[in-house]
């Protein structure tokens, strides 16, 4: 054996996962329902990475108060994710869009390109055929998960999944199912949740399998109004 053994990693991905909880509830809510005005109104939207469904057209925070108010508490939390995570704070939400997606609807592996932060909000789990929103706010556990998705889920389908930067770079070594390890994360709409992560990973949207819609809020953070 060596005299120092140092088992180091390097160049971690940052993330951050904030859950906003009932406490927000109000809001989201009203984000839902502005959402889906926004929908009638402007039913072809935008298409980007979707595979079906829809993508708002940009400058959605400008028409709606509930959407100004969440790109304020973006702000707050992207700043933060730059001074926990040893980067330079400064950021603003400059943009912000609406994805409401159906059974078998998906976006594809897409990144936000040079945007420097980037993230997705949660307002409700799901909207139901009857157009119930669902919500799920006495589970507080982490939603993140290893791998694309969760198997032993009763309703799979309609999770976000990273994409390790690194992947197909150092899949020779065979993983034992350790969360360091692993090719990919998932995380499941949940209401009130808030994931911050960088403009350059790679990430994609699985379909849903049960007739409910999904529908998240994503965004860019900029340094100053560049």
């Amino acid at each position: 054996m060596a005299k120092v053994d140092n088992y180091s990693r390097l160049f971690g991905v940052p993330l951050s996962v904030h859950y906003l909880g009932e406490e927000f509830s109000e809001l989201s809510n009203q984000i839902t329902v502005d959402s889906l005005t926004e929908f009638r109104v402007d039913p072809e939207g935008s298409p980007r990475s979707n595979f079906g469904g829809w993508h708002s057209s940009f400058g959605i925070d400008g028409k709606y108060d509930s959407f100004s108010k969440l790109k304020t508490i973006i702000t707050e939390h992207g700043n933060l994710f730059c001074k926990n995570q040893g980067f330079l704070d400064g950021l603003e939400c400059v943009n912000m869009w609406a994805n409401l997606s159906g059974p078998g609807d998906m976006n594809t592996p897409h990144t936000h390109g040079t945007d420097p932060l980037t993230g997705v909000f949660y307002p409700v789990d799901s909207i139901s055929e009857d157009g119930t929103f669902n919500t799920s706010y006495g589970d507080d556990r982490l939603p993140l998960g290893i791998q694309m998705c969760d198997r032993e889920r009763k309703e799979p389908g309609g999770s976000l999944v990273f994409t390790d930067p690194a992947y197909g770079k150092k899949i020779t070594l065979i993983n034992k199912n350790d969360p360091d390890n692993v090719s990919w994360y998932h995380v499941y709409p949940k209401a009130g949740l808030l994931l911050l992560f960088p403009g350059y990973v790679t990430h994609f949207v699985t379909p849903f399998k049960e007739n409910k819609k999904r529908l998240s809020i994503s965004f860019s953070l900029r340094y100053g109004k560049n």
